[in-house]
């Protein structure tokens, strides 16, 4: 026997779910992104004392710190999304998706 949903599939509220957490996805992404970069404060690089000079030419801690948060924003808002759609067209390649 065949049935006909009509208009309202069974599981049209997890559709409608999912929709709303992906149309929020890349806020709460951005917020994470923005939460987990803290640069040094002001009180925490007066108090230490600076490193002695020696052979080795290290970067100062706000240049690495810069440096990090630069890297990190270019691969999580760059590169991942790059790698993710070349992901997706090489299954489309192999056949591996369905045709809509």
């Amino acid at each position: 026997t065949e049935r006909s949903f009509d208009s309202q599939p069974p599981l049209q509220f997890l559709s409608a779910t999912m929709v709303v957490l992906g149309d929020a996805f890349m806020s709460a992404m951005l917020l994470v992104l923005g939460g987990n970069m803290q640069l040094p404060s002001p009180t925490q690089s007066r108090s230490a004392s600076p490193p002695p000079p020696s052979a080795s030419a290290s970067p100062p801690t706000d240049a690495l710190a810069q440096r990090v948060v630069g890297l990190t924003v270019a691969a999580r808002l760059m590169a991942l999304p790059l790698i993710g759609l070349a992901l997706q067209g090489a299954a489309d390649w192999l056949g591996v998706l369905p045709d809509d």
